[in-house]
């Protein structure tokens, strides 16, 4: 699993495992109450634990309670869609005539759509009726952060659960009571000394962790993601969006395509980018994160093409920023984290 599901590497999967906030004390008492509704409505900003806490619950009841951990993805009777896929009426009563007949496997039925909002008005009413009239087997979770595209009648049906925006402060606290330590169980075997040094300065240094905070979006994701980053490079940037999914292109491009393709994408990346000082951290820093990680945890045949494309990348910083030295300490400072060769010290990039 590469850097920009880092998320869900350290995503809790027990509502006991989670983070303490408002909504999980909320989610604790129902299950606590033993009564738990068939249908929940999820609201709040991306990236601020909807589809977290949806599966945290799904394994609450897929373990019968016993608040063990489960991979939910092996779990057929699990069904998490992005609802885009169903926003015709037709494609939602397909999937209805599925979920409607009681599994043989598990006790259960659980499907979350994600970005419930892209369903149309014709789909949420087919959807209505498990909602009203749920069958024994079925749970239905709506997660959303525009549910006034929502009708009326479907969410008064369902239990709402309303994720708030993290303050500053909560953000503080769930890096240095949370994240922090998750992430560095994430990297394993493969964790440096510096990265343990970075992870300390998180934690220590107030004016690091504000800017972290600064760059997170005031998201829990945006956090992890940019802990992770700091972790690993010891620097974090602030991506506006378009930056942001541009890189994430970049990367599926240079695993899936020929080099020319993510080439030219690499050159409009850097060309959308306003200052040279942007382009040096942003790009670097991002790139050298994902592959970090892929080095470490892919087959041989994919390490080769992750290894063809940091020399060509290298190449093309050279060329593109005008900074060689740069483009070395990139290469240089991927390959020390994945342990394929060693450095003694902080490299900067």
């Amino acid at each position: 699993m590469n850097d920009t599901n880092i998320d869900t590497m350290i995503r809790p999967r027990t509502i006991a495992d989670m983070y303490k906030t408002k909504v999980e004390a909320m989610v604790s008492k129902i299950i606590s109450s033993g009564s738990i509704n068939h249908s929940f409505l999820l609201t709040g900003e991306t990236g601020c634990g909807k589809t977290t806490m949806a599966r945290a619950i799904a394994t609450y009841l897929f373990t019968n309670g016993t608040l063990e951990s489960v991979d939910l993805d092996k779990i057929p009777e699990y069904i998490e869609v992005n609802a885009g896929r169903y926003s015709k009426v037709a494609e939602m009563r397909e999937l209805l005539s599925d979920i409607e007949t009681p599994p043989l496997m598990n006790k259960h039925m659980v499907v979350v759509f994600d970005e419930a909002h892209r369903l149309t008005k014709e789909a949420q009413s087919a959807l209505l009726k498990d909602i009203e009239e749920p069958p024994d087997h079925l749970y239905i979770f709506m997660c959303t952060n525009h549910p006034d595209k929502l009708v009326e009648e479907l969410k008064g049906r369902c239990q709402h659960l309303v994720f708030n925006r993290p303050t500053p402060r909560d953000l503080d606290d769930f890096a240095t009571k949370y994240a922090v330590s998750r992430i560095l169980k994430s990297l394993g075997f493969d964790a440096t000394a510096e990265h343990q040094k970075n992870a300390e300065t998180i934690t220590s240094d107030g004016a690091i962790m504000k800017r972290i905070i600064e760059c997170s979006k005031q998201t829990y994701r945006g956090m992890v993601k940019k802990l992770h980053e700091y972790i690993l490079t010891g620097e974090v940037t602030a991506l506006d969006d378009t930056t942001e999914e541009s890189l994430s292109k970049l990367h599926q491009l240079i695993i899936y395509t020929e080099k020319e393709t993510w080439k030219d994408t690499l050159k409009n990346t850097i060309s959308k980018m306003k200052e040279f000082e942007e382009t040096r951290r942003a790009l670097c820093n991002y790139i050298a994160v994902v592959y970090i990680n892929n080095l470490t945890k892919a087959d041989i045949h994919v390490r080769i093409k992750y290894m063809n494309a940091i020399n060509i990348l290298k190449d093309e910083l050279a060329y593109t920023c005008q900074k060689a030295d740069l483009a070395e300490r990139l290469s240089r400072i991927i390959l020390a984290n994945a342990g394929i060769i060693s450095i003694h010290g902080a490299i900067k990039i």
